[in-house]
């Protein structure tokens, strides 16, 4: 069974990924004074790009793209709405508008481009401002820590001055009726190309699935495909020691794979993969490997 696990929305960039710790600019021009709004705002950011990191041995560095973001947006974010709060919150925060974040980092010509999607909606879902602004700033040195954070300051301002202009919210006419305990995530998620996908199997007849821990680790919502058909899993229980995650479908199932009990594992004994590698890359069915345990 090949398994896509979504986020929401996807990152686009994978190789390149870009450190923090370097100085903000000015969030807005010269000439444009931010005017704080005291609404209360939720920002959804998918949490696998606020943490993507890379290493890069010629310059014995890491590539922290997401912190840079993330500190822009507190920073700006926070000027233009002082009651801004990251969804999701480890406390409910009450909203008035929900912002949903969508960036996306791409290198040329010696500049670091960053391409911001947003869209606002209200507490019920009503969706009240879409838009995307695409901002640059020049890889000076090979210091992509400043590029993503002047990039990332230059389109977080963007997009709160538009918000700010467009909607021109107010707390008397826009109460902060929303919580971030409730926020439905899943029609935010951008199904076009999953960020991870993986290989499940039944292994009862009440249809829980085992795959790898680390496909389903910090996916917001996942899906399951098996024989042309679509439908939704969630994350039961994992052990990131094993590298093991078990998965609900809520689907019952007569024919589930048995798991082998009361034998050990000898050198030399056969084995055998299956499985979906690079599931749309390599195809869409079951790739068989056979081998041996050598170790």
């Amino acid at each position: 069974m090949s398994m896509p696990a979504l986020v929401v929305p996807v990152l686009a960039l994978a190789a390149l990924l870009l450190p923090a710790s370097v100085g903000l600019a000015a969030p807005a021009g010269k000439d444009v004074p931010i005017t704080p709004n005291p609404t209360a705002i939720a920002v959804y950011v998918p949490p696998s790009f606020l943490t993507a990191r890379s290493y890069l041995p010629a310059g014995n560095l890491w590539i922290e793209p997401g912190k840079a973001f993330s500190d822009s947006l507190t920073e700006v974010g926070r000027r233009y709405f002082p009651t801004l709060h990251l969804a999701p919150a480890e406390a409910e925060q009450r909203y008035a508008l929900l912002v949903d974040l969508a960036p996306k980092w791409k290198v040329e010509a010696g500049k670091l481009n960053l391409t911001l999607g947003y869209g606002v909606y209200d507490p019920n879902g009503k969706d009240l401002l879409s838009g995307d602004t695409t901002q640059s700033a020049p890889i000076k040195a090979n210091n992509f820590n400043a590029a993503a954070a002047a990039a990332s300051t230059l389109a977080i301002s963007k997009v709160m001055a538009a918000i700010q202009a467009k909607l021109k919210p107010e707390p008397a006419l826009l109460p902060s009726t929303g919580s971030t305990a409730r926020i439905d995530y899943t029609p935010l998620v951008d199904r076009s190309k999953p960020l991870r996908t993986g290989t499940a199997f039944f292994i009862n007849q009440s249809g829980n699935l085992l795959t790898a821990a680390h496909v389903s680790r910090d996916c917001m919502l996942m899906e399951a495909h098996q024989d042309g058909a679509t439908f939704p899993v969630k994350a039961k229980a994992s052990s990131a020691l094993l590298d093991v995650a078990v998965l609900e479908s809520g689907k019952q199932r007569a024919a589930t794979l048995a798991l082998r009990q009361g034998h050990g594992i000898v050198l030399g004994e056969a084995v055998t993969s299956v499985g979906y590698p690079l599931s749309g890359l390599l195809g869409d069915t079951p790739n068989l490997t056979r081998g041996n345990i050598s170790a």
